[in-house]
């Protein structure tokens, strides 16, 4: 498992979530938690994650990251790095504000559809 309170405290979440995708590109294979909640990393911080969860998709089972100012971009490239998260089995992403996010909801939406 791995959380928010993992992070260094140096209040750069951009940074954090940058380090976090290059760990979990090397070879964190076996993560089935990651709560990322209340870390405010945005957009930005989602896509730096990318490669990290598409390398640990098939493991992943857990994912919040409710309450981090998520927009449509940010969803968006959430919805094509889980495209490898066979094994997911919650997802949460309450409190991000998607009110002018169609091109990431539709994403989610299509990578929901593969269940």
């Amino acid at each position: 498992d791995f959380t928010c309170q993992d992070l260094p405290a140096n209040n750069d979440p951009l940074n954090d979530c940058v380090m976090l995708g290059n760990l979990l590109e090397l070879g964190m294979s076996k993560l089935e938690r990651l709560s990322l909640l209340d870390c405010n990393i945005g957009d930005a911080g989602v896509a730096a994650l990318t490669l990290g969860l598409r390398s640990i998709g098939s493991s992943l089972i857990n994912l919040d990251l409710s309450n981090n100012s998520i927009g449509s971009e940010g969803l968006t490239a959430l919805a094509s790095a889980l495209a490898n998260a066979t094994c997911i089995q919650y997802l949460n992403l309450e409190g991000n504000d998607f009110s002018m996010a169609a091109v990431g909801l539709r994403s989610l939406s299509d990578w929901l559809q593969t269940f």
